[in-house]
């Protein structure tokens, strides 16, 4: 059974845009909040976890919609996966009956494990603190604290998965936290979308969201300007340096002449011979039409020009 949940923060605020989506998923039962993410006590919600059997699929239009921090979405994810129901959230093509999606869950319950444990350091080191100060009477808690490394896992545009292996440094991690809590909070939550950057992790996500153009032409905002003028003079500089190393090149080569390689005090070159093999597409085509219809084919991809 396809259960919808649909809520907004206020009674005067319209539910009509979620529940139209919800009509479109064609799902057979809709329970609706009209109260903050941040209330404890939403009484359609509640109705809805008693209302799930095992095999129903809960549905919301995004996960900001269904919970309001990381904690309460595990908790909540928690509750329908131990009632064998699965999660669906639109916005984010996020479903935990996927592969990508369970991995995800995973991930945010071992950064909240990790947050945990740094805390629980902290209270030690703290209480070590109070204790040579004659402040601290109570028992000494137990944790661990030497595990020599961590691993963060980054999920870009909904099925990519970046993978950072980060030695034992709690400073370091911290940071690492509280950047996930921000993402989370803003982006997954606050539904805004990340800014670009020249990651190849945004590289990719940009490519694969957009890679259809819609023939249109618009108008950008006017501090496009000052990327247009950043690009051209990276571009000017690019040139510059392109020249200077074709020249630094051609400097070693006159040096090396007809010989295979050189060095210098610790530092060595190669100019080496090689082969490679060449194509003729053209010549195919004309002599093997069937053979180059059937082993070759188009792919379609979108080229960025400025201008």
């Amino acid at each position: 059974m396809m259960i919808g949940y649909v809520r907004v923060s206020t009674q005067a605020q319209n539910t009509a845009r979620q529940e139209e989506l919800m009509k479109t998923l064609n799902v057979d039962k809709i329970f609706i909040d009209k109260v903050s993410g941040k209330d404890t006590k939403r009484t359609a919600l509640n109705e809805m976890l008693s209302y799930i059997r095992e095999g129903d699929t809960v549905i919301v239009e995004s996960i900001s919609r269904f919970a309001r921090n990381t904690k309460d979405f595990l908790i909540l994810i928690e509750t329908l996966t131990e009632k064998g129901v699965c999660f669906i959230s639109k916005k984010e093509a996020f479903d935990t009956s996927t592969p990508n999606g369970k991995f995800v869950v995973t991930v945010f319950a071992a950064l909240a494990e990790l947050e945990r444990e740094i805390n629980l350091q902290r209270q030690r080191e703290g209480i070590e603190i109070a204790k040579r100060e004659g402040k601290y009477k109570g028992r000494k808690r137990i944790g661990r604290s030497d595990f020599p490394k961590v691993y963060v896992a980054s999920l870009v545009g909904g099925n990519h998965f970046y993978y950072h292996t980060v030695y034992r440094d709690d400073v370091l991690i911290s940071k690492i936290i509280l950047m996930e809590k921000k993402f989370w909070e803003r982006c997954v939550l606050g539904g805004i979308e990340p800014a670009a950057d020249g990651s190849k992790a945004t590289t990719e996500y940009i490519n694969e969201s957009y890679s259809v153009s819609n023939g249109e032409c618009i108008e950008l905002p006017y501090e496009a300007l000052d990327l247009f003028k950043s690009y051209d003079n990276i571009t000017q500089e690019l040139d510059i340096l392109t020249k200077k190393k074709d020249e630094i090149c051609n400097k070693l080569k006159w040096y090396l002449k007809e010989n295979e390689e050189g060095f210098v005090g610790d530092r060595k070159i190669s100019w080496k011979q090689v082969s490679t093999t060449t194509f003729d597409r053209k010549r195919l085509k004309e002599e093997k039409p069937d053979i180059y219809s059937e082993y070759t084919g188009k792919s379609q991809h979108r080229r960025l020009s400025v201008a």
